[in-house]
């Protein structure tokens, strides 16, 4: 281990909650370093750090923090949430380039990923020769569950309601519906006896895909049917073959059809259970996300660019604004969902 190398890593937030990591010093074995970490909403406690990461919910007064800010301290852009909901840590255009250096989002671009899961080749979840019928034991068809009821990015809850009530019959679980799902193994059993689960996105936004994907359709056994992020994201970062993508049909007909086709043969809805056999999946909820090795991640990242930095930063992307705020999009020419909102 290096002399005295200790890599000083600031959360902006009040307290771990949520983080599930406590302040201290912890070792990076590979690194011959070590990090320490704290946690503060005080301006002054950035003296002194190499890194600060401004934690999405927390407030903070930008001219403030730049006054105190040392000269080649690296401050991180942490959002997991959409931009259409990132509660204000942009900052004012006139600071654009003059405040992050790094990213650490949902997206596959970020300096530090912290998309919500992954799907891992050459790991496979089962044998190549298991036959086993995915349907089986799969008593009911549709589910979907949502907290957050409200028009976003679009109107998803309209669309849920009325698909249920025009062309197949749709479990609503949550906030937005009349049916309970308690947190952790109980949900899973409950979701887990349907055949598809609608996991749509609240924003329409590039590679904003989460836990609604990941964990509530394909960890608890469900194809998911999506709209959220383009098709071709879907295409890069999930399992092959693993999801119906609601851009694949011309009218909401066509798309209950097809359930229904699936529903009835089951070496179709088996096949989207293939790639089990060829990969695995990886989840991130964020008390996995802030394991020692991502601060450790950041850590070798600091020491391989401490001697490039430059007293003045300037974001390493092209442009925050356009990464960022302009990734998400308007529902364009997506048929089913104009049939089933506004009945064409």
């Amino acid at each position: 281990m290096r002399k005295d190398c200790v890599i000083n890593i600031l959360i902006f937030k009040k307290g771990q909650s949520m983080i599930g990591r406590k302040q201290g010093t912890y070792k990076c074995k590979e690194l011959g370093c070590n990090f320490k970490l704290s946690y503060s909403t005080n301006p002054k406690a950035l003296i002194g750090k190499q890194i600060v990461l401004l934690y999405l919910r927390s407030k903070w007064d930008w001219q403030e923090l730049l006054k105190v800010r040392p000269p080649k301290q690296i401050w991180i852009f942490y959002c997991r949430e959409s931009p259409l909901h990132d509660q204000g840590i942009v900052p004012p255009s006139w600071l654009l380039r003059t405040t992050y250096n790094w990213t650490m989002t949902y997206r596959s671009d970020s300096t530090i990923n912290a998309a919500y899961g992954a799907y891992i080749p050459g790991e496979h979840e089962i044998a190549i020769n298991d036959t086993r019928n995915w349907a089986a034991k799969k008593t009911k068809l549709v589910a979907w569950m949502a907290s957050n009821c409200n028009m976003q990015g679009w109107p998803r809850t309209t669309f849920v309601k009325t698909f249920s009530q025009k062309y197949l019959k749709v479990d609503m679980f949550g906030s937005c519906g009349t049916l309970s799902c308690p947190k952790g193994q109980r949900c899973q059993n409950i979701l887990s006896r349907y055949k598809f689960y609608f996991a749509l996105e609240n924003s329409l936004c590039t590679e904003y895909i989460t836990e609604k994907f990941w964990r509530n359709a394909l960890l608890y056994g469900s194809v998911p049917i999506v709209f959220g992020a383009a098709r071709e994201d879907y295409e890069r970062l999930a399992p092959p073959n693993s999801f119906i993508h609601l851009s694949d049909f011309d009218s909401p007909e066509k798309l209950r059809d097809y359930l229904l086709k699936l529903d009835g043969n089951d070496t179709l809805y088996n096949q989207y259970f293939e790639w089990k056999k060829y990969g695995r999946l990886q989840m991130m909820p964020i008390g996995r996300l802030f394991l020692p090795k991502t601060f450790c991640e950041m850590a070798a990242k600091y020491l391989e660019t401490e001697n490039k930095l430059e007293p003045t930063v300037t974001y390493e992307l092209p442009s925050l604004k356009m990464w960022w705020q302009r990734s998400c999009n308007k529902i364009d020419n997506v048929p089913v969902v104009d049939k089933v909102l506004n009945g064409k």
